[in-house]
């Protein structure tokens, strides 16, 4: 609980003084305080964040903390291909590297290699 607190406040800030250099604090914060802007928010924030990290803690219960920490990093292996059939984004040489380096440190982990 405490270490995600720690990146939602320090997220938070950051947003802030961005929006305070960029003088549209005031315009953001009318943008939050708006019905619709809750409604779109509301379904990512519930079943990504909150189910997402209930998901990651209960596994390490579930499990070893190592096989436990290489299936947390094998979240945006699931990343690249949504982004790319929903948002028709293409990965770049970065994404695809991390994400070979991602299985094959889960294969490690996993007693796969060696």
């Amino acid at each position: 609980f405490t270490g995600a607190a720690i990146r939602l406040a320090s997220g938070g800030l950051f947003f802030a003084a961005w929006f305070i250099k960029e003088k549209s604090l005031v315009t953001n914060i009318k943008f939050l305080f708006r019905l619709d802007t809750w409604k779109l928010l509301a379904f990512p924030t519930l079943f990504g964040a909150c189910f997402g990290m209930y998901l990651n803690v209960s596994s390490y219960t579930w499990t070893s903390p190592g096989v436990a920490a290489s299936l947390t990093s094998t979240v945006p292996l699931f990343a690249i291909p949504l982004s790319a059939w929903l948002l028709h984004e293409k990965p770049g040489k970065r994404g695809w590297t991390g994400a070979g380096i991602v299985i094959i440190g889960a294969l490690l982990v996993g007693g796969a290699i060696g």
